[in-house]
C-alpha cells in the first residue's frame, strides 16, 4: 500500500502546472507587493520580480481581492477542499515538514472593498468567504491579503482546477448554515476584518486630515496618528489582524490622504459640493412647481399661491 507521501507525489505528477491561472498567477499579484520569509521577521514592499524570491507573498492589496486564499493547520490540508466537498482549489501550497498547507481560488473578477466599491459583489465576497472558512475548517485569523509564495522551493505546490472562479459558483456549494451572518463586530475573519479596519482608518483620515495640516503637523506625524488609531481599532476584533498588516493599512491611507487633501483641494470639494446641491435643490423646485400648475390645471383653476410660496420659501406678506 502507498505510503501517504508517495500518495501526495503521485497527485503531485497527475496535476501539473499547465491551465490558464498557472500561467498567469503571477500578472494577478500586486505590482509592488508586500513580501518575506518569516511574518515575525517583518514584511518589506518590492517590486513582483524582487518579492517573488520571498517564501511569502501579498497576494490581495487593501481595496481589491483578486483571490480567496485558506489557511489550513492541520497535517491532512491537501485534501481538505475534497473533504469539504468544495471545487479544488487553483492552487495548493503545502509546508512538507507538517503538512499545512494554504488553498487559494483565483477570482475571475477581481472584487473592490473600498469603500466606493460596489455593494453587492462585496458582499457576496464576503459571504462567500465567511462560509468556505468555516466550510473548510480554516484559519479564521488569516488575513486574506498573503499566502505562501507559490513560486518558492520552500513549498510543494500543486496546481489543480485551471480556470478561476466565478463568485456565485463557490457560493452554490454553501448552505445556510455556513452562510450564517457574524453575530458581533469582534467575530469579523479574513477579509471582513482588514475592509472594516481599511473603512474606519479612512473615514477618520478623511474628517481629520484637513485639521492635522492646518495644526502644523507633518507626514511622519500624521502616519504615526493613523497607526496608533489603527493599532487601537484592531483589538476590538476578537482575532486581531497582525501589528504588520495594519501599520500597511494605516501607512497606505496615510499616503493617500496626504498627498489629495489640501485647504486648495479642500475648498474645491466644498464648492462642487454647494454646486451640486444647489442644481439638485432646483431641480426639485421646479419639479414640485410643475406638479403644482398640472395639478391646478386638470382642477380647471389658477395655481394655488400658497403652495407656491411654501415651496419657493417665501411669504405672500400681509395685505
Amino acid at each position: 500500500m502507498p505510503t501517504k507521501s508517495q500518495h501526495f507525489q503521485a497527485r503531485q505528477l497527475r496535476h501539473s502546472p499547465s491551465g490558464p491561472v498557472w500561467m498567469d498567477w503571477q500578472e494577478r499579484l500586486p505590482i509592488f507587493p508586500l513580501c518575506g520569509d518569516e511574518f515575525g521577521d517583518g514584511l518589506c514592499r518590492m517590486p513582483r520580480k524582487s518579492a517573488l524570491q520571498f517564501k511569502h507573498i501579498e497576494l490581495n492589496p487593501p481595496g481589491r481581492v483578486a483571490w480567496l486564499p485558506f489557511d489550513i493547520d492541520r497535517d491532512d490540508a491537501f485534501d481538505a477542499a475534497d473533504d469539504a466537498d468544495l471545487p479544488a482549489p487553483n492552487v495548493v501550497s503545502v509546508n512538507p515538514s507538517n503538512g499545512h498547507a494554504h488553498l487559494a481560488y483565483a477570482l475571475k473578477s477581481p472584487v473592490g472593498t473600498a469603500g466606493n466599491s460596489r455593494e453587492k459583489p462585496r458582499e457576496l465576497l464576503f459571504d462567500v468567504e465567511r462560509g468556505m472558512i468555516r466550510r473548510l475548517r480554516a484559519d479564521p485569523a488569516n488575513s486574506g491579503r498573503f499566502a505562501k509564495n507559490f513560486g518558492h522551493s520552500r513549498w510543494r505546490t500543486i496546481w489543480l482546477s485551471p480556470e478561476p472562479f466565478e463568485l456565485k459558483l463557490l457560493l452554490d456549494h454553501l448552505d445556510r448554515a455556513d452562510l450564517r451572518p457574524y453575530e458581533r463586530l469582534s467575530e469579523l475573519a479574513g477579509q471582513s476584518r482588514a475592509v472594516e479596519l481599511f473603512d474606519r482608518i479612512r473615514g477618520y483620515a478623511y474628517r481629520h486630515v484637513r485639521d492635522f495640516k492646518c495644526g502644523g503637523g507633518n507626514h511622519a506625524a500624521w502616519l504615526q496618528r493613523l497607526t496608533d488609531v489603527a493599532l487601537a481599532w484592531n483589538m476590538d476584533f476578537v482575532l486581531p489582524l497582525s501589528a504588520q498588516e495594519v501599520k500597511s493599512t494605516a501607512r497606505s491611507v496615510a499616503k493617500w490622504t496626504w498627498r489629495r487633501f489640501s485647504m486648495k483641494r479642500f475648498s474645491i470639494l466644498q464648492s462642487n459640493r454647494a454646486r451640486t446641491g444647489n442644481l439638485a435643490r432646483g431641480r426639485k423646485t421646479a419639479e414640485t412647481l410643475s406638479e403644482l400648475f398640472e395639478a391646478a390645471g386638470r382642477a380647471g383653476q389658477g395655481p394655488v399661491y400658497p403652495d407656491m410660496a411654501n415651496v419657493l420659501l417665501v411669504s405672500r406678506g400681509d395685505k
